[in-house]
């Protein structure tokens, strides 16, 4: 039995777990049994297979004052959280904890946060939108600089992290990393940034932090604190893990401590301000969400396998179709980063759901007189409204397919190509996937 919680000295109430003997390892039967093997005390005497959900944001005090359940109140720690933060530390090997919030921007805010001003946060110059609006904004007038880099060109992340680093007005270092990137799909080999930062940390005797986003590839797919030495990860729980397009979440996982490259002595302990701004700032996954949250993992390893299968397939459609200019498919032998991207990944052949096409105008389309960039994304809409099966929404990783024309949901700011079109695929039938795309491509405008 483990009786277990957090580090008194972050004043949270303890979280009280039982932990079964003979605990599975392997990530199939830890998802499918999610909860199970750490069942909160309340759950032991009723012996729920499901665990429970507790909606209680208050919770009663012993005789003597103490809190004999372990938790005070929900802002500060509730049964539900705790379970699926429980979870997701066991999800990712090497891992130490996980925290869980309202969405994964809640997640990014609060790591900032919780890295403090004076420091540069390098990112790769593509990347989801809404980390570079982020920064730009009120991060940026609070002290947190942002350096942009193309990450795939080593040669020259080599120049800027240097510069970073040397920067006397830089006290540490926050690595931002996305692989595969949104919505091209670029492949950042995160050994050699790892290596390559280490080595600078040791020659400026400053420290950093790195962080993944492993949204598009979850940790089924990429085991990234172990393997890839990642101090902590983000997840848009609301895509793939959640996995049915009916909650919002965001977690963090990370390791407790981690040893500074440039003293050799314990450097930042994240999870502390993290845990502080759960407690004091808001921001927790509500209990019903986490729930939901804890149910969708068990479908996680089927559903990836699905999603990859039907990508990988579609990704050679694409390819060998006179309509599409390019394809965005790190699981394609053509793709750039495709030997990178595949010795990164944990499972061998699943490449991820997501992609990037490129549509190109038939003959004598577009032909309006318009400016080009007006004219090609109005050929695109015309494609993609006529699928069926894909639907034309924003985010991923639900059941459903999903398509979206990137550039004009970005807005006037956007960097990606007219013609683009992201895609996520989802777990229909193969064959209504491709025929929907036959139609949709070639039919008459």
């Amino acid at each position: 039995m483990w009786l277990g919680g957090h580090d008194t000295n972050l004043t949270l109430p303890w979280v009280f777990l039982i932990s079964y003997t003979h605990m599975p390892r392997r990530i199939e039967t830890i998802l499918a049994q999610a909860g199970l093997h750490y069942q909160d005390i309340t759950a032991v005497s009723s012996r729920d297979v499901i665990p429970p959900l507790h909606l209680s944001t208050t919770f009663e005090r012993g005789s003597d004052g103490s809190y004999p359940g372990g938790f005070v109140y929900a802002r500060h720690g509730n049964p539900t959280r705790a379970l699926l933060e429980k979870v997701m530390t066991d999800l990712e090997g090497g891992a130490d904890w996980s925290a869980a919030f309202t969405c994964g921007m809640q997640a990014v805010t609060a790591v900032f946060l919780a890295f403090g001003a004076q420091a540069t946060v390098l990112l790769n110059q593509e990347l989801y939108q809404g980390i570079r609006l982020l920064l730009d904004a009120p991060f940026g007038s609070w002290g947190l600089r942002a350096q942009v880099v193309d990450m795939t060109d080593l040669g020259a992340l080599e120049v800027a992290m240097a510069r970073v680093f040397a920067d006397p007005a830089t006290a540490r270092v926050l690595l931002w990393l996305e692989t595969p990137s949104n919505p091209m799909l670029q492949i950042i080999d995160v050994r050699a940034v790892i290596a390559m930062a280490e080595g600078q940390a040791r020659l400026h005797r400053k420290d950093f932090v790195s962080v993944l986003d492993t949204t598009w590839l979850t940790p089924y797919l990429l085991q990234a604190v172990g393997p890839l030495r990642i101090d902590l990860t983000l997840a848009s729980a609301t895509k793939f893990l959640g996995g049915h397009s009916d909650l919002l979440a965001g977690v963090l996982t990370g390791r407790r401590r981690k040893l500074s490259h440039a003293t050799g002595t314990t450097f930042l302990d994240l999870e502390a301000p993290i845990r502080q701004l759960q407690r004091h700032a808001g921001g927790n996954l509500p209990p019903f969400e986490a729930w939901l949250l804890l149910r969708g993992l068990k479908s996680l390893p089927a559903r990836m396998r699905t999603h990859c299968e039907n990508a990988h397939r579609l990704a050679h459609f694409f390819a060998s179709h006179p309509r599409i200019a390019a394809v965005h498919y790190p699981g394609l032998p053509s793709h750039p980063g495709h030997a990178v991207h595949s010795a990164m990944m944990s499972r061998e052949g699943l490449s991820g759901s997501m992609m990037a096409i490129q549509v190109r105008a038939r003959d004598g389309e577009g032909e309006d007189g318009r400016e080009e960039g007006a004219e090609v994304e109005a050929m695109v809409l015309r494609v993609v409204a006529r699928l069926r099966v894909f639907r034309r929404a924003t985010s991923l990783g639900g059941t459903e397919s999903l398509c979206e024309h990137r550039r004009s949901v970005e807005g006037a700011e956007s960097r990606t190509p007219w013609d683009l079109v992201r895609l996520s695929v989802g777990l229909e039938a193969y064959e209504d996937l491709e025929e929907d795309w036959v139609q949709a491509l070639g039919e008459e405008g």
